[in-house]
């Protein structure tokens, strides 16, 4: 069958790395998604253990449009047959201004389902059918799994500066970092980079204590077989004890607090734990200019973040950060012999974002 797994705008190189990890398929990137052909057994596995998807959908159809009116007549040019049983559409509009509202969207598409002798059920329906647009393309298929994927169970001790698990997955896996790795999170947080990391280097899912609400027909007790004894070193600093603690709770939650060391630690103290050119990969949101955190603060510590990564990274290591104040970040990355080798653009909700990769010069 043909499927799509979904994901954040400007993530899609993630999505189809690991589309072929998990189940081995090659897939086109689109517009926030990647389209593959798979077999539905395939497809439920992906839902699964996917830590990149927002949702997983058997893929009816997509294509870009202009108004309402041109995305309703392409919608109305689909097949239905994969939806077989009653069903409710739900929307999803992520990126850009539309001359339609999600709600009439939903009513005006489940309209031509319906005619195809479709039955909707608002209140208990057996599918759904998953309308995502971004910008000017639009993707219809058969939700598998019928929830949002990029919402995760662990995160029950969040904090202002946590970001989406999608995020945060994406932001280990651009850092290169595998199971046969240390990685370091300076500014952890609750936690969510590291946690991220833990579940991928030992396989686990980070839908194992919600198969209930996973609409699929699986094999679950196969897929747990699957999990790892994960040598990766993941270290996970911050200077408040209350993150640490926030992390620890999560990672237990998450049932992979084993496999991280949490402590509280400034950034200035990095060269006193940790050991020269030890850790391959660096992964983090840091702190950015805000009402909380003034420039020159910032500034400075950006300067002592990327002293202490000169230190502590391997010559070939990398750092992949969420740059949220992206000229400080480059300018203190200068000053200490690193180059940004690439900046990505990225949409996890209507304000964009940037990720920068770094290397050591």
């Amino acid at each position: 069958m043909k499927a799509a797994l979904i994901t954040i705008k400007g993530l899609e190189r993630t999505a189809q790395k690991e589309v072929y990890e998990l189940i081995g398929k090659k897939s086109k990137i689109i517009e926030s998604a990647v389209v593959f052909e798979c077999s539905k057994e395939e497809l439920y596995e992906l839902a699964y253990f996917s830590q990149s998807a927002t949702r997983i959908v058997q893929l009816l159809g997509h294509f870009s449009f202009e108004i309402k009116k041109d995305l309703l007549e392409k919608a109305q040019k689909l097949n239905y047959d994969a939806i077989t049983d009653t069903f409710v559409v739900r929307t999803t509009r992520v990126v850009g201004e539309h001359d339609f509202e999600s709600i009439d969207l939903e009513k005006e598409i489940g309209a031509i389902i319906h005619e195809q002798g479709k039955p909707v059920d608002l209140q208990n329906p057996k599918q759904t059918a998953q309308v995502n647009v971004c910008e000017n393309y639009c993707i219809i298929g058969v939700d598998i799994a019928s929830i949002d994927l990029s919402k995760r169970d662990y995160k029950i001790f969040s904090i202002p500066a946590s970001i989406k698990g999608t995020l945060a997955y994406n932001l280990v896996r651009l850092s290169g970092f595998d199971s046969s790795k240390k990685l370091l999170d300076p500014f952890c947080a609750d936690g969510s980079t590291c946690i991220e990391a833990a579940i991928f280097a030992s396989k686990k899912s980070i839908n194992k204590f919600r198969k209930i609400k996973l609409k699929i027909d699986a094999d679950f007790d196969a897929y747990e077989k699957k999990t790892v004894d994960s040598k990766a070193r993941i270290i996970g600093y911050d200077n408040s004890l209350h993150n640490i603690k926030a992390s620890q709770k999560n990672a237990k939650i998450a049932d992979v607090n084993k496999l991280i060391t949490f402590s509280r630690v400034n950034v200035e103290w990095l060269d006193t734990k940790i050991e020269q050119e030890s850790v391959d990969c660096i992964a983090s949101n840091p702190p950015f200019v805000s009402r909380n955190h003034r420039e020159t603060d910032i500034k400075k510590l950006y300067d002592e973040l990327f002293y202490q990564a000169k230190y502590v990274l391997k010559k070939t290591g990398k750092i992949a950060l969420l740059a949220r104040s992206e000229s400080l970040l480059i300018e203190a990355a200068t000053k200490h012999d690193f180059k940004a080798v690439e900046s990505l653009t990225v949409q996890p909700s209507k304000q964009s974002e940037t990720i920068l990769i770094l290397q050591k010069l």
